[in-house]
């Protein structure tokens, strides 16, 4: 399934992308050979420098989405940080953002945004999580049809 399957996601992400100013990137039923979907909107060259310095393994929001469930701002994950991750991605606008992460039948669904200006509010955050449980709801019935 790709996310333009998704019934009324033209207008969801018109209103996610004015939470998720510097990009986000949602990943739906991650197992260990990969997730069922992927989308990222994050800026091209900050996903082929992420990808090739394999910076998932100094990323402490990448082993928040291992531990917890929840939502919650990148600010407040407590995961040791050597900061080679966010100073980088601060190079490419991504200062500030959260993550939104549920467990279902084993496998972990995630959406993390990001903004170059300020935190999320608690009214974003409750929107990022309403949106990526619609989607992964609707992602999860197209893979049992």
């Amino acid at each position: 399934m790709n996310l333009d399957e998704i019934p009324e996601i033209e207008s969801e992400l018109v209103e996610f992308r004015e939470i998720a100013k510097a990009g986000f990137v949602l990943a739906v039923n991650v197992r260990w050979n990969g997730p069922k979907l992927i989308h990222s909107e994050f800026p091209e060259q900050w996903r082929t420098t992420y990808e090739e310095s394999n910076f998932f393994m100094f990323d402490p929001i990448y082993y928040w989405t291992l531990m917890e469930t929840g939502v919650t701002r990148w600010s407040e994950i407590k995961y040791p940080n050597p900061k080679i991750v966010s100073n980088k991605a601060a190079e490419h606008g991504i200062v500030f953002g959260a993550i939104a992460c549920k467990t279902k039948n084993g496998s972990k669904s995630f959406l993390s945004a990001a903004r170059p200006d300020r935190e999320l509010t608690d009214a974003e955050l409750l929107r990022m999580d309403e949106l990526m449980s619609k989607w992964v709801t609707i992602v999860e019935a197209a893979e049992s049809v």
